[in-house]
């Protein structure tokens, strides 16, 4: 079963080459993102974020690794833009 294939080959990707993904790649995940159930049926509460900017990026990495662990999924604003 090809599902079943797909699910144990899973894995976690922590390193990155830093090349950009395609427009139509990044459509094909965000398109499996919302297919993925949600707990709850919350799916009207739903939102996704793609942040493509590397500076960006790169200032919201260093605010998140500077606080406190416990904190870091309960703040509401992590940047001002």
């Amino acid at each position: 079963m090809q599902t079943l294939e797909n699910l144990y080959s899973r894995r976690t990707i922590r390193s990155y080459n830093g090349v950009n993904l395609t427009k139509d790649e990044l459509n094909e995940i965000l398109k499996s993102a919302y297919a993925a159930p949600i707990g709850l049926k919350r799916y009207d509460s739903l939102a996704l974020t793609v942040i493509t900017n590397a500076d960006y990026i790169a200032r919201w990495e260093h605010e998140v690794l500077s606080r406190p662990a416990e904190n870091i999924l309960f703040t509401e604003h992590l940047l001002s833009y």
